[in-house]
């Protein structure tokens, strides 16, 4: 690539892995679990497509990525094709 970071620069909303939260809770701390913490991201955000997962009226605006690219089309079907879990959330 030619160009500065400007090129790769972007914003991403990832809540992290759902047995993540499940571990924090067994640990010992109580309301860290994925279904204990799950309804305050739904709360939290404003999707433009809110749904089971997605919420609306949210302080944080979040929405799909507009354009997705050919190359990263190829990219998640060959990692699909390793066996890997890919999902679009």
């Amino acid at each position: 690539m030619l160009g500065g970071s400007s090129s790769i620069n972007g914003l991403l909303y990832v809540r992290g892995q759902t047995q993540d939260y499940d571990r924090w809770a067994q640990l010992g701390n109580r309301g860290w679990a994925w279904d204990d913490v799950e309804p305050y991201f739904r709360k939290s955000v404003d999707h433009a497509e809110p749904g089971a997962l997605h919420g609306r009226g949210g302080a944080l605006a979040v929405s799909a990525a507009p354009d997705r690219h050919p190359s990263a089309t190829h990219l998640s079907q060959r990692v699909s094709s390793l066996a890997f879990r890919a999902a679009m959330i």
